[in-house]
């Protein structure tokens, strides 16, 4: 009769199981940062979207604006090649820095 050591009988198994949970370790981190680049790629994309949108508004409201601030400057320019020595408030109904959604360009 052969005796055995338990280790030799146990060794096969007990390295299968070690690269087993090694292998679903390291697929578990490859998951993970694979979820992570994801949502990472994603709230890149809200962000560019979002500041494009932004501009989008920013570039509609000097738009709005533009002529209003021309409208001033025409009245300014024409005061002063008339000598004008003060201005009156009425030249900038809307003030000289206008919210353009306070703004009517109609007027």
């Amino acid at each position: 009769m052969t005796s055995t050591s338990p280790w030799r009988r146990w060794l096969p198994r007990l390295a299968l199981e070690s690269i087993i949970v090694v292998f679903s370790i390291l697929l578990a981190q490859l998951v993970n940062e694979w979820r992570q680049e994801h949502d990472r790629a994603e709230r890149k994309d809200r962000a560019r979207r979002a500041i494009r949108a932004e501009l989008l508004h920013n570039q509609r409201e000097v738009r709005n604006v533009h002529p209003y601030h021309v409208r001033v400057a025409d009245t300014l320019m024409a005061l002063a090649n008339a000598g004008a020595g003060s201005v009156d408030p009425g030249v900038r109904p809307n003030g000289w820095i206008v919210p353009a959604d306070s703004l009517d360009v109609d007027g």
